[in-house]
């Protein structure tokens, strides 16, 4: 994964014409999946608020 996260960090800079340290694409990456993550909206409106979701297992 972690090379894989260096090409993307690349090919980003050669798309954009800047420069992006991998670490700091990690954000908005997950932010980006998240929003666009169907099963993740759904159960997050069934659980009826923010940061209430929790599956019965250790974290």
């Amino acid at each position: 994964m972690h090379s894989d996260l260096l090409d993307y960090a690349q090919v980003h800079g050669i798309q954009t014409g800047q420069k992006s340290a991998p670490e700091k694409l990690i954000p908005p990456m997950l932010e980006r999946f998240m929003a666009t993550d169907r099963g993740f909206a759904k159960a997050r409106r069934e659980s009826g608020s923010a940061g209430q979701i929790r599956s019965g297992g250790s974290e």
